[in-house]
């Protein structure tokens, strides 16, 4: 590489007598694309017989110049690499680890690399649609001598170059910057160029209103179209449904199109679905495929499943191997969705593959204690694991009521969580007799102790503590879910019920909960609130 201070005192040499070259040409020129626009900066225009030399444009900008991992000094203890520096103009710092058998060694230095005219942008990190701005270059003299307009001897000048926004995309400059070529005065010069992201407007905004008609005729719902709408971009959208539960299909889609497959994601997509499955064959969804297409990945989904089943009923996170162990919530987990998909009656699911898994539910205590982490777990975790287990296996239309209170009788309101609660509600209504009513009464009170009501939401906070959180995988949100469900089993005309609906729906973003255990239960929960709520056959026109 050049000595640059020693090139810089030849130039002083030869230009003693120079007082001043006469001109500079700083030239800065940028495009957006797919803008339709191009300007030129301060061209200055030379003589026939000065020809500009071609300047080549700096395209790399890598901060790590090289990175040697390993080498051999040579019989004078030295080493020596050659070594293609990026088009950085920057102070750079070189670091050396040398060893032996006995000993190491560290040295340290540091270089910077300039050119005699240098250009540097100093961009924002992106722009936004319609939007004004100001492009800032700094451009560096680093010889003895000065330049007319600003460059002064070896002094820096900025220079602002102000711009606009018509279009969104990818906006690209160009800076090149160089000097008169004269007897008397070497040309230099120095280009760049970069680009930017330029953002689309902000995002859409969606709001829905919802009613019942049984008591008129006619209702009018004025809607005024927005104001300020940019043409490139803005579209009024109006949808109408004849039921809350399209509302939903939002969250279909969140499940439908998540990409990660481990055995959770996989049960819980098929859950969600088939809740909703009604309501997909009647209301299209333009961001979902067909129903013959969403039909044949869900039947893919189940055939994955059944590859990570283990012999002894129970299912991994991504596989069945001999050197792996069935993952106790996950197994339950893929057992309640086959009991959905049981019920639907939507897909074929394999005899052995749930008679294995019912299996597994019945031994679920058993499987818990032959694995050793589980002596880990708190109370808290194993029952609610437990619960769980019940809840699915009632959902398999067993009679699983007995089992339930006498896990309640073992733990006590202090060693189960809600969600564990919820799930024991569930399991006790299998009982036909009503020989579980007082105890049914016992765990709706102590519910209704822990709920947090305003005048239109309701929701309950609870938590397993760090062993929870990664076992069950719980939220606040989901157990809200598991609530509702429960409560609608239990007393369905509750106002506790229409206020813990309202509040799940009010923790959606952009239509959806926050992860795949969230979609699935509220899912469920939502599907057999609506239909309890909807019981007439919708029969009515909309006019838009």
């Amino acid at each position: 590489m050049q000595d640059i201070e020693k090139f810089k005192k030849d130039i002083q040499q030869r230009q003693s007598s120079f007082e001043l070259c006469e001109s500079l040409s700083a030239r800065a020129m940028y495009d957006f694309m797919p803008m339709d626009c191009s300007v030129a900066f301060g061209h200055v225009c030379f003589n026939d017989s000065n020809v500009e030399k071609k300047i080549a444009v700096r395209p790399n900008f890598n901060p790590l110049a090289c990175w040697i991992p390993s080498s051999i000094t040579n019989s004078s203890g030295r080493v020596s690499f050659e070594i293609k520096l990026p088009a950085n103009l920057t102070r750079y710092r070189v670091c050396a680890l040398a060893t032996n058998d006995k000993q190491y060694g560290l040295g340290e230095m540091s270089f910077t690399v300039q050119i005699p005219i240098m250009i540097q942008p100093s961009p924002p990190r992106f722009l936004n649609y319609a939007t004004n701005a100001k492009l800032l270059t700094s451009q560096t003299n680093q010889q003895a001598v000065g330049y007319s307009i600003v460059l002064q001897p070896s002094k820096r000048a900025a220079l602002i170059f102000p711009l606009s926004t018509i279009h969104s995309g990818t906006a690209r400059f160009q800076f090149i910057i160089s000097t008169v070529k004269n007897e008397t005065c070497t040309q230099f010069g120095d280009a760049m160029e970069l680009s930017l992201p330029v953002f689309t407007p902000a995002t859409s905004e969606a709001f829905a209103t919802y009613g019942d008609i049984c008591e008129e005729e006619i209702v009018l719902q004025p809607i005024e179209t927005p104001k300020n709408v940019i043409p490139q971009f803005g579209e009024l959208s109006i949808t109408t449904s004849s039921t809350a539960l399209a509302s939903l299909t939002d969250a279909i889609i969140s499940l439908y199109t998540y990409p990660y497959e481990c055995t959770e994601q996989l049960s819980s997509r098929l859950l969600g679905i088939q809740a909703l499955w009604d309501v997909l064959q009647a209301f299209h969804c333009k961001d979902l495929p067909e129903v013959s297409v969403l039909k044949t990945k869900l039947e893919s989904d189940l055939n994955t499943l059944k590859g990570r089943q283990y012999s002894n009923g129970g299912f991994g996170y991504w596989t069945n191997r001999n050197d792996c162990y069935a993952a106790p919530y996950m197994s339950v987990h893929v057992a309640h969705c086959l009991a959905v998909l049981v019920n639907k009656k939507v897909f074929n699911v394999n005899k052995n593959m749930l008679n294995n898994s019912l299996k597994y539910l019945e031994n679920i205590e058993s499987e818990i204690n032959q694995l050793s982490y589980t002596k880990y777990w708190s109370n808290l975790t194993r029952f609610s694991l437990i619960s769980y287990a019940l809840y699915v296996r009632a959902k398999h239309l067993q009679y699983v009521a007995d089992e339930a209170s006498q896990l309640l009788q073992l733990s006590g309101f202090d060693k189960l969580s809600l969600e564990a609660l919820g799930w024991l509600l569930i399991a006790l209504s299998t009982d036909k007799n009503n020989n579980k009513d007082h105890i049914i009464e016992i765990i709706c009170k102590h519910l209704k102790g822990k709920v947090s009501e305003t005048s239109e939401t309701a929701n309950f906070i609870t938590s397993y503590g760090d062993d929870g959180q990664s076992v069950m995988l719980h939220s606040n949100q989901r157990t809200d879910a598991i609530l509702l469900e429960a409560l609608l089993y239990i007393d369905p005309n509750s106002t506790l019920c229409t206020k813990l609906s309202k509040g799940l729906q009010a923790h959606k973003v952009k239509g959806a909960w926050g992860s795949t255990q969230e979609n699935c239960f509220a899912l469920i929960a939502l599907d057999k609130y609506f239909h309890m709520k909807e019981k007439d056959t919708p029969d009515f026109v909309a006019d838009i």
